[in-house]
Formats: C-alpha cells, sequence, structure tokens
C-alpha cells in the first residue's frame, strides 16, 4: 500500500520539536510495510526533497516563497499568524495552490491520502476530482472543536 501522508505541521529536519509525532506515524505505517510519501510545508533551511528517518518527504515550494515561509516561524500555527496580521489570510490562497498542485502530481500514484490539520484536509478535498484516492482525516487540537461550528462538521 502506497500512502501520500499530507501536513502542515511536519519536522523541519530531523531532531526538529514541531510535529514530532507525525514522522513517528510515517515511520510507524512504513515499519507495517506501506510506503509512505510526506508533503508538508517548506520552510527556511528546509530540503524540498530528502529522506527523513526513511521517510520519503516532499516540501513543495510556495509561489512566494519570501512572502509565506515565515508561517514556519510564528508558533501558534496560522489562526495564531491571523490574529496578529488579518492581511496574512490572503496567504491561504497561494498556500492552497501550491499543495493542491503537490497532491494533484502524487496523489494518483497512491491508495489512500492521510491528511492532518485543516489546510492539508481542504487541499485534498478540492483535489479529488483529479486523484480519486480515499482520504483519512485527521484534525489536531483547536481544529476539533472548530470543524463542528463548520457546515463540513455536519
Amino acid at each position: 500500500m502506497k500512502i501520500l501522508f499530507i501536513s502542515s505541521n511536519f519536522p523541519r529536519w530531523p531532531g526538529d520539536s514541531r510535529g514530532p509525532s507525525m514522522i513517528q506515524q510515517a515511520k510507524a505505517l512504513q515499519d507495517q510495510g506501506a510506503k509512505v510519501i510526506v508533503i508538508t510545508m517548506h520552510g527556511p533551511g528546509t530540503q524540498a526533497k530528502e529522506l527523513m528517518d526513511g521517510v520519503e518527504v516532499l516540501r513543495p515550494r510556495y509561489m512566494y516563497p519570501e512572502k509565506m515561509e515565515f508561517l514556519q516561524n510564528v508558533g501558534g500555527g496560522l489562526p495564531a499568524v491571523w490574529e496578529k496580521q488579518p492581511l496574512a489570510r490572503l496567504i491561504f490562497i497561494p498556500f492552497l495552490i501550491s499543495n493542491m498542485l503537490a497532491i494533484m502530481r502524487y496523489g494518483r500514484d497512491c491508495d489512500i491520502l492521510h491528511t492532518h490539520w485543516t489546510l492539508s484536509v481542504i487541499a485534498a478535498w478540492f483535489t479529488g476530482w483529479y486523484h480519486h484516492r480515499p482520504n483519512v482525516v485527521t484534525l489536531h487540537g483547536s481544529e476539533v472543536y472548530q470543524f463542528g461550528r463548520t457546515r463540513l462538521g455536519e
């Protein structure tokens, strides 16, 4: 089985404290015999493509990297950024497009998508017409409570 693992929160380098459970989950899936490819955010100091603990990690570049990659350096995720800088909400569109293009490129070659956090889920949902793959969704933290307030949570 080949799994496309999509997460906006993933370690930037070995030993990084950002999203350590994500690499652990990807490794555990591989230990069970699955082939895992991770799509995650590109950021300052990260590689566009690498093997991390035996897991293939792809970080697509953003349309405007100098304006977007600062997101990797802000604690609290996008809601915190948007609260402090409301105009940063405009970054959502090119972020979403970059992720959608990567999912379209790799999704058709996988058996299943496993998406984490709302933005990855949205990108996978918008590209479903193209890849036609089942999507396992995992929400984390406050997203669980916010999701129920949307029409998708009905």
